[in-house]
């Protein structure tokens, strides 16, 4: 096993933990024909290649837990992903100095108080709305 397969598996074990403590045992993205709590992989904001060392690649706002299918229509869709991890994670930690000079928030936007995109009901902080139980982002 070469060294980054050994390095990923310690990552990942980490991640398995964090994501568990967290509360977090399904598919995150919940695209058309998500498998819930089946086949579930870490999809990152970027391709693995991209990240300089293991320590970004653990990174909590740097992955989310997918199903392989969601995982899928993540790989081949940059703008998706983009929006998913947006959505569900905020900025990333590797956005450049500029990017933190704008004095914009990390948070994602579902955990702040936003109206639905579906109902309209204003939604304090929470991923689902309570309200049409929707992806209100």
């Amino acid at each position: 096993m070469s060294k980054k397969v050994e390095q990923w598996d310690k990552i990942r074990q980490s991640l398995k933990k964090e994501f568990t403590e967290k509360g977090i045992t399904q598919c995150e993205v919940h695209l058309t024909g998500c498998f819930g709590a089946g086949m579930l992989t870490f999809a990152h904001r970027k391709k693995r290649r991209f990240y300089k060392n293991a320590e970004e690649l653990g990174q909590f706002n740097e992955v989310v837990l997918a199903c392989v299918n969601c995982h899928v229509k993540l790989e081949q869709d940059a703008e998706l992903t983009k929006e998913v991890f947006e959505n569900l994670r905020g900025q990333s930690n590797m956005a450049d100095k500029k990017e933190k000079d704008k004095g914009t928030s990390k948070r994602a936007i579902w955990m702040k108080s936003h109206a639905c995109i579906h109902c309209k009901k204003q939604n304090s902080g929470m991923l689902i709305c309570p309200f049409c139980k929707k992806i209100s982002v």
